[in-house]
């Protein structure tokens, strides 16, 4: 079942071999399995849309100022700015999204946006992570946006 507690990072390390990405699109590792895929997206259809099964990854990303970017880049420089070093942030963000993507977690859709988007977003108590469908080369995958922590009392369910 999922669990809100985030997991511990402590045995994960950068091999020297390791080069650090420097391209958006760039597919992070997740610390348990060390494979590019953090779990698989099921498929869902409503009147309006359908969202295919396909799997969810984290991107190295952009970030390019509050609330504009997506993947590692963005969640680091927007909620964990005191982790300096890339390095040392990757796998702590990385735990975060593999914590998230759990069974247990709810999913919801948010249509406050009109446009073509409509950002998923995975559930836990206080905790949010915002996923994108995206198509390239053909293939569907869903890409990290974000992630975020609600004040206690503050849990919205939009898409309910």
């Amino acid at each position: 079942e999922g669990t809100s507690a985030v997991p511990s990072i402590t045995s994960v390390a950068m091999s020297a071999s390791y080069s650090l990405p420097n391209r958006p699109h760039h597919r992070l590792r997740h610390p348990s399995t060390n494979d590019d895929t953090f779990g698989t997206f099921p498929e869902i259809c409503t009147r309006r849309y359908r969202f295919p099964q396909a799997p969810i990854f984290l991107l190295f990303g952009e970030h390019r100022g509050a609330h504009r970017g997506y993947g590692f880049r963005h969640i680091h420089a927007q909620r964990f700015p005191q982790i300096a070093q890339i390095a040392d942030a990757i796998p702590h963000v990385a735990g975060i999204v593999a914590g998230m993507i759990a069974r247990g977690s709810s999913i919801h859709c948010e249509f406050a946006s009109v446009t073509r988007e409509v950002p998923l977003v995975i559930r836990q108590p206080n905790r949010v992570l915002v996923l994108e469908h995206r198509i390239s080369r053909g293939t569907d995958f869903y890409s990290v946006r974000t992630f975020y922590e609600e004040a206690a009392g503050k849990q919205k369910n939009k898409g309910d």
